[in-house]
């Protein structure tokens, strides 16, 4: 097909037109008695220009883009993922800086006795503790705050619920 090149079919009181270029065709619904009158007849002689001047070149199949004049595109974003739940794994974590203030709960219980944790005053080098636990079973809970220290070991991983 030759570049730049006009197509036109009249339909009961609406003129379809485009202009196809090199991989690509543009089409217009306009208001006009036949392909040569009225809006569209503009639009598409200004889609020939634009595909003469290398606008809308491309390669492949031609995909047909139509527009209605007077209708708005509205299309909806889509949502933004959830952040993912925050959680703990071994070491020692700054509530505030290192991990969010919250509840936190260990996901899979524990069995063999040997999880430590503590929360301490942040800056006091684990010296003045607040609560700590060593050989609890089950599925221990903690509530961290701003201005706290949390060391964790061999409780496998915590889950904030709260």
């Amino acid at each position: 097909m030759k570049l730049g090149m006009k197509i036109g079919l009249g339909i009961g009181g609406l003129a379809l037109l485009g202009c196809c270029g090199i991989g690509g065709c543009t089409a217009v619904l306009s208001g006009g008695d036949d392909a040569t009158t009225g809006t569209g007849a503009a639009v598409a002689t200004a889609a020939a220009e634009g595909a003469k001047a290398g606008a809308a070149v491309g390669t492949g199949t031609p995909t047909p883009v139509a527009t209605v004049e007077g209708a708005a595109a509205t299309t909806k974003p889509p949502a933004p993922p959830k952040p993912a739940t925050p959680t703990i794994e071994d070491g020692t974590w700054t509530v505030g800086d290192d991990i969010p203030a919250g509840t936190y709960k260990v996901r899979e219980p524990i069995s063999d006795g040997l999880c430590y944790w503590s929360i301490t005053k942040t800056g006091s080098n684990g010296a003045d503790i607040v609560q700590n636990d060593l050989g609890g079973k089950g599925r221990p809970s903690v509530v961290l705050k701003k201005g706290q220290d949390f060391e964790t070991a061999r409780c496998g991983t915590w889950v904030k619920t709260k």
